[in-house]
């Protein structure tokens, strides 16, 4: 009976310095389901043209990149299969189970010459250009923390505008005087460059037109 008590309690001791919160050794994939903005109209921007997914180690080392235009799409193969104009699916496929950042970039070219092996630092003053039509989109970027258990790791990735569009629309209001209205002059509020993720601080540097 003794010896009985004494193999539970070197168990119990066993278990009890185990951390059974941290990731074990295998593998196990991340599928993430990707949205933009909930806007009234995709016309204000929020479509996704073009999109890049980058997965970091805790370093902030890239070890995977995925892009739009990765094809075979699948159980198989890393990739991003577009479900709309404003959504998709991405899969990282047999990922080391671990912690993990995703850093997602739409509609700009912003980090495009990043590659596995580098190192992205959403801290560091990473900038991207302002200039967006409704041919290249709006631009659009996430952060976020994961950590890769075994299986299917499901992830949730509601994209954010990094700037925003103003229509402005001014109308004569002088009801008994025919005022036409020539030209109209706005000052300048347009920064030529801002951050590329979240920033406690304007972009210096910036110029606005």
């Amino acid at each position: 009976m003794k010896r009985l008590l004494l193999i539970i309690s070197v168990l119990a001791l066993a278990a009890c310095g185990k951390d059974i919160s941290a990731p074990q050794s295998g593998c196990g994939d991340i599928v993430i389901s990707i949205a933009t903005p909930n806007t009234k109209s995709a016309k204000d921007g929020d479509i996704i043209k073009s999109l890049r997914i980058y997965l970091t180690d805790t370093d902030k080392k890239i070890v995977r990149v995925i892009s739009k235009s990765v094809a075979n799409f699948g159980p198989e193969n890393d990739g991003i299969e577009m479900t709309g104009t404003e959504s998709a699916t991405a899969r990282f496929n047999n990922v080391e189970r671990g912690y993990y950042k995703l850093y997602f970039i739409a509609n700009s070219d912003a980090l495009s010459d990043y590659a596995v092996g580098g190192t992205i630092d959403e801290d560091a003053s990473i900038t991207y250009g302002t200039g967006f039509d409704d041919n290249s989109g709006m631009p659009l970027s996430l952060v976020k923390d994961i950590q890769v258990g075994p299986g299917k790791n499901m992830v949730e990735a509601p994209l954010i505008r990094l700037c925003s569009r103003i229509r402005v629309t001014v109308k004569n209001g002088t009801l008994d005087k025919m005022v036409w209205i020539k030209d109209i002059n706005l000052n300048a509020i347009r920064p030529d460059i801002s951050y590329l993720f979240p920033h406690d601080d304007f972009c210096s540097g910036a110029s606005h037109s």
